[in-house]
């Protein structure tokens, strides 16, 4: 990984600590720079804007997710263990909105309210669809073996 990419992946991150822990609306640029221990200018070679940087947050976050269960399936773990450790996640993650991405989400929408911005939400509520599918067909598959 070059030294770009890891400072990137530096502020990506720390800025998503940022955002479970003050939401969405009360971040500031400020913010993330001191969570980081950037200077200003370094964080703008990467970022303009904080809309930016949670964007490429949740987009981060969400590929993990996808990729965690594509890693489970193809170790053909149990399906009823992925199936009930991802409902679990889901319950503790609703339980537990202040220490997730959730209500950072949540003011995301309501904060934006362009177009471009719809399609991203929409985007990130498709990819727990993809990921509940994805289960679904590995249940499918095991039962028919």
């Amino acid at each position: 990984m070059s030294k770009a990419s890891e400072k990137r992946e530096l502020i990506l991150k720390n800025a998503k600590k940022v955002f479970i822990r003050k939401g969405f609306d009360r971040v500031t640029m400020k913010d993330i720079i001191e969570e980081c221990g950037i200077s200003r200018g370094g964080i703008y070679l990467y970022f303009s804007t904080v809309d930016e940087i949670f964007i490429e947050v949740v987009k981060k976050h969400n590929q993990e997710k996808i990729e965690g269960i594509r890693t489970s399936i193809e170790r053909n773990q149990n399906f009823d263990r992925l199936i009930d450790e991802f409902f679990a996640d889901q319950k503790e993650r609703l339980l537990n909105m202040d220490k997730s991405l959730f209500v950072a989400m949540m003011e995301f929408c309501f904060a934006h309210k362009n177009v471009s911005d719809r399609d991203f939400y929409t985007d990130q509520f498709y990819n727990t669809k993809v990921i509940i599918l994805e289960i679904l067909k590995f249940g499918q598959k095991a039962e028919a073996i």
